[in-house]
Formats: C-alpha cells, sequence, structure tokens
C-alpha cells in the first residue's frame, strides 16, 4: 500500500540522521563583522540595501554542532553596529551527508513538494512566500522544469546555469544540497527557526524511506 508522509511521520518520531551544515547570511553592514576561526565573509553585488551600508555575504563553516553554530552567530552580529536585509537578501544553508545516498534522496520531485509544503504551512508570511518569486531563489514551475533545472545543477561543467532555484543540488560539486528559498535575516531566533524546520523535514523524509518495510511502496520519482 501506499502510505501518504505526513501520516506516516505523526506516529513514528524520526530518528536524527547525521548532517552538516553550512550557512550563508545575506545582508547590509555598518561595520565589517568580527568573525570566529572558519567564517568568511566577501562583497556581494546582488544585494540592495540602504545606500550608507556595506552589503556582505558572511559564510560560516560546516559544522554539526548547532550550539557552537548558534554562539558564533551570535557574537558576529553583536559585533556589528547596524544590520539591514530586505527582499534582496538571503537565507541560504548547504546540507551535507557523509552518506551520498541521502543526496541522491532528496534529489527527487517527490521530496521538493513535501518539502514546500510544509514551507508554505510553516513560513505563510509575505516575505517567506515572495521568495519563491525572486530569480535567485525561485521556485520550480512543474515536473519537467524541476528535471531540466537538477539534471543541470548535478551536472558539474553546468553548475551555474540552473542554481537560482529554491533548492539547488549541488553535491557532485560542492558535495551539499543548497537551501536558497530562505529570506535574509539578521535574528538568531528566526534564523534557528528556519535551521530546525529545515532539519525536522529532511529527518521525516529520510526516516521514511530508511525504516520503511516490504508493507509500504514508496514512489519518489527519483531522478
Amino acid at each position: 500500500m501506499t502510505v501518504n508522509i505526513e501520516d506516516y511521520v505523526k506516529k513514528k518520531k524520526p530518528k536524527p540522521v547525521e548532517l552538516r551544515f553550512g550557512v550563508e547570511i545575506e545582508c547590509g553592514v555598518s561595520n565589517r563583522p568580527s568573525l570566529p576561526g572558519g567564517w568568511t565573509h566577501s562583497d556581494d553585488g546582488s544585494i540592495h540595501t540602504s545606500l550608507d551600508s556595506m552589503e556582505i555575504k558572511t559564510v560560516g563553516p560546516y559544522s554539526s554542532n548547532f550550539d557552537s553554530f548558534v554562539h558564533d552567530l551570535q557574537a558576529i552580529l553583536d559585533s556589528i553596529e547596524r544590520k539591514v536585509v530586505n527582499d534582496s537578501c538571503g537565507f541560504h544553508v548547504h546540507i551535507s551527508f557523509d552518506d551520498r545516498y541521502y543526496h541522491q534522496l532528496l534529489c527527487s520531485w517527490n521530496f521538493y513538494n513535501y518539502f514546500m509544503k510544509r514551507y508554505d504551512k510553516t513560513f505563510p508570511g509575505y516575505k517567506f512566500q515572495d521568495r519563491k518569486h525572486k530569480d535567485y531563489c525561485k521556485a520550480f514551475a512543474n515536473y519537467e522544469n524541476f528535471v531540466g533545472a537538477v539534471s543541470h545543477q548535478v551536472a558539474v561543467h553546468d553548475r551555474d546555469s540552473c542554481r537560482y532555484f529554491a533548492i539547488n543540488h549541488c553535491y557532485t560539486y560542492h558535495g551539499t544540497i543548497e537551501f536558497r528559498i530562505f529570506p535574509g535575516s539578521v535574528s538568531v531566533p528566526e534564523i534557528k527557526r528556519m535551521l530546525k524546520f529545515l532539519f525536522d523535514v529532511i529527518n521525516e523524509y529520510i526516516h521514511l524511506d530508511k525504516y520503511n518495510n516490504d508493507t509500504y511502496t514508496l514512489d519518489r520519482g527519483d531522478l
């Protein structure tokens, strides 16, 4: 029988899957931030905030230690006198697994739809929904658009031509899946909420596949 993903995860608590994550935080700043070891920043011409700010992208190192990440993030934001975000800014999250199978599992039309359904339910506000129409992180229009774009995303020689979607499957080049859909933020509680949402959705989807038995037949439409 075919099982609805949401019904299934309500009955079984997903077991955490080991993953590493890295972030890119786009914003306008009044001064260069003080960065802990492993963090970097660079100017970003795609960001357009107030005239008296510098537009930068701050990039965090890949980590599996969430508490350490939050500590570093708070210190970075505290070191900036004034921070500005608007609809030209994004919060990008890169996810990496030791087991390549998980990258391939998430590279599916079904996962994309599951993720977006949960995204819409969790983040109904305008700044979150507007991201689906931005040129740098737009939603896939349909299945054909998804297949065409992702086939380019996973091709090492063609990685830049189709990366500006809600999800960028760049694991053949960077070893990660990049979630570009989240809006820019300089709020630690909001960033924590977006990350927790992402981790939960990934764990739910992987859990369903990993712990199913012969009773369940899942049509995931994997590439």
